[in-house]
């Protein structure tokens, strides 16, 4: 049974909805970075071959930050209805992405020479 404010306003369930979604955005943004990141703790524990690891592993963590970059920048587009919470974990999820990024590859083409 609806409630008398959602059958007053039905767009407002809609816009409740697409809040929602927009929170996903940065959550999947900030998870795809730690994920890329938890890489490096994994490659450390393998002993003195870490570096070359991580350059084995490239494909991998590689599409982990594009796709966490590419999420958070999805998220950013839809500022309109985001919440501040949302737009804070969407612009934090793309920089964690983009940081992790760098720093993987620095490793990776440090490994290589």
């Amino acid at each position: 049974m609806r409630s008398s404010v959602e059958t007053s306003n039905p767009l407002r369930s809609e816009d409740q909805k697409t809040r929602a979604t927009i929170g996903w955005w940065g959550l999947t943004s900030v998870v795809c970075g730690l994920l890329a990141a938890s890489f490096l703790p994994a490659a450390l524990l393998g002993g003195a071959g870490w570096a070359d690891q991580i350059n084995i592993f490239w494909p991998i963590w590689g599409a982990c930050c594009i796709v966490g970059a590419g999420t958070g920048i999805h998220g950013l587009q839809k500022q309109r209805r985001a919440t501040r919470a949302q737009r804070l974990l969407a612009f934090g999820g793309t920089l964690f992405s983009l940081l992790v990024f760098i720093v993987l590859t620095i490793i990776a083409l440090i490994a290589l020479n």
